[in-house]
């Protein structure tokens, strides 16, 4: 079962009370006061631990019988580097078409020189355990055929899925965070990041979050 996306930018307070009095005579009319004498809206702060965030209440623990749930976390440490070695390419652009941050790489994908529909991937991945002296790579697949929107890195911070992870990891530590990606911009939230919760039952939520970490949606089954 889906329950309502919460957003976490917006804590309306009490700003209306409307009173409507009828008979079979007709309505009585009450004055209301103007609009510029109403309080205005107030928002709720991006709390500093993002484990705080009120709208992770909508997540409920399960009982999973002490099972562990067998993930391993995506390699959130590697976006920063990953995000540098792939602007010093020659063709690099701001605008990306994907972003994916798994347990072993990270994957970023846009329009090869700026050509619309000629989609490559660039996969920045860690050494393997049995191997930790080499030197991460860069890895540029082959150009397929792709048509989906753009979205800028220019003011991505690459501390924000780390820290949307150990949060996650306090408040469900039977939990995991199994994969990291930027949604697509035409899901209705814009350019976001999208991540997949996970314990040994299966998916336990989905959980959407602006680039600054602030929390916008959580999908619970």
């Amino acid at each position: 079962m889906q329950r309502p996306a919460t957003s976490t930018r917006v804590g309306m307070g009490a700003t209306l009370v409307a009173l409507i009095v009828t008979s079979c005579g007709g309505g009585r009319p009450i004055s209301m006061p103007p609009a510029e004498d109403l309080p205005a809206p107030t928002f709720v702060a991006l709390p500093t631990d993002l484990a705080d965030s009120i709208q992770l209440d909508a997540i409920d623990d399960r009982d999973t019988a002490g099972l562990p749930h067998g993930i391993e976390s995506p390699t959130t440490e590697s976006l920063g580097p990953a995000l540098a070695a792939y602007l010093e390419l020659p063709d690099a652009q701001t605008n990306l078409t994907g972003l994916l941050i798994d347990d072993y790489a990270v994957h970023l994908s846009y329009y090869q020189g700026g050509i619309p529909g000629r989609s490559v991937t660039a996969i920045y991945r860690l050494p393997w355990d049995d191997d930790p002296d080499r030197e991460p790579t860069l890895d540029i697949s082959e150009p397929t055929f792709g048509d989906r929107p753009t979205f800028s890195i220019e003011h991505l911070d690459p501390d924000v899925p780390a820290r949307l992870v150990a949060a996650l990891s306090e408040r469900f530590p039977a939990a995991a965070v199994d994969w990291i990606q930027v949604a697509n911009p035409e899901s209705g939230f814009g350019a976001v990041w999208r991540l997949a919760l996970v314990d040994a039952r299966g998916e336990l939520a989905e959980i959407t979050a602006d680039f600054d970490g602030a929390i916008v949606a959580v999908s619970v089954d």
